[in-house]
């Protein structure tokens, strides 16, 4: 209502400010976080829909380099944001980090961009983070490039990207994988997914063969039904006849 100019002055001292028959408010929390979004200022509106793409909680350091903004305008629309109440910051060292007051206005604020804007922000944003981490300046990332696999995997999913989503599935599989069979074993399942709905491109059959042998590997230690490896087993010789390399079928068997 403060956001419409409905009611002036501040927290714990407003008014009305026009007749009370010609409030209208929308009927979901969803129409409300949608009417606030489209309200703000298109600075403050692109930072926030960045925001959002970027994940749930977002770096200062990443969001510049997606928003394509000068700093100072990034950190103006973050306090505009913060004082807004749609963002706040969660750790200003050692570098500042922001979250979404609640999940559903980052789920707002990302549908409310069209497809084509989200996977080129997704592409972006997967670049900067692979940049930012490879390059150690990114602090709150402070593990190797192997610890934001998942978070690259999903990122490359999201910008239409399959390949590269498969791969770094599979780089997070690799990652867990002494820690978590399971936790492996969903990665590179998500993998194979990707793969079979992948563009057929010069580097698939390898990607293929592969993610089947490590599926089938897995297998062995969280438990895979016969007629799912089986069928596993197969995809993975229809892949590896395609590669020069005839040990593959091999490594399957």
């Amino acid at each position: 209502l403060a956001d419409a100019g409905d009611l002036v002055g501040r927290r714990g001292a407003y008014r009305l400010a026009v007749d009370v028959a010609t409030i209208r408010v929308p009927p979901s929390v969803h129409g409300i976080l949608s009417a606030r979004i489209d309200r703000l200022p298109e600075r403050e509106k692109l930072v926030l829909q960045t925001g959002a793409v970027i994940g749930q909680t977002f770096t200062e350091p990443i969001l510049m380099t997606v928003a394509e903004l000068p700093a100072g305008e990034v950190r103006a629309a973050l306090a505009a944001l913060q004082a807004a109440e749609f963002v706040y910051e969660q750790s200003p060292f050692p570098v500042a980090e922001y979250v979404f007051k609640h999940p559903l206005t980052r789920e707002v604020a990302l549908r409310s961009q069209l497809q084509e804007r989200r996977r080129r922000l997704h592409a972006a944003t997967a670049r900067a983070i692979e940049t930012a981490t490879e390059r150690g300046i990114e602090a709150a990332h402070p593990d190797k490039l192997d610890a934001q696999a998942a978070l690259l995997a999903h990122h490359w999913e999201e910008a239409g990207e399959i390949i590269a989503a498969a791969t770094w599935q599979m780089r997070a599989a690799r990652w867990v994988r002494q820690r978590d069979f399971a936790a492996s074993a969903r990665h590179v399942a998500r993998a194979l997914d990707l793969v079979r709905r992948a563009p057929d491109v010069p580097e698939l059959p390898l990607l293929g063969a592969t993610v089947c042998r490590e599926l089938l590997a897995l297998g062995f230690r969280t438990g895979l039904a016969r007629d799912e490896a089986e069928r596993i087993f197969a995809e993975g010789l229809a892949w590896a006849e395609r590669l020069d390399d005839p040990l593959f079928a091999g490594r399957l068997h």
